[in-house]
């Protein structure tokens, strides 16, 4: 079953490079086949698109993860595992 994750990232996003903190979740999270990134204030429907595309894209399972990235690039999960679809 293809999954994909969206994450919800709570950090001060200006200025950082949003390919680096892809591929700092994407070493986290090995398993998935896609991985979004929801980043405020326009949260709400980067969550919405990325459903869609993971949807369209064939994904049988979503998961939502919030998480927090501080300047050192580590990854922090605040909060539970959300199942979107699947």
């Amino acid at each position: 079953m293809r999954t994909g994750i969206i994450c919800y990232v709570k950090m001060d996003t200006e200025g950082q490079d949003l390919d680096r903190i892809k591929q700092e979740l994407k070493k986290v999270f090995k398993d998935a086949d896609s991985i979004e990134l929801a980043i405020p204030p326009n949260s709400e429907e980067d969550m919405w698109n990325a459903w869609w595309e993971m949807t369209r894209r064939g994904m049988k399972r979503i998961l939502l993860r919030f998480v927090e990235i501080g300047k050192d690039m580590k990854v922090k999960f605040t909060g539970k595992e959300m199942r979107l679809c699947g």
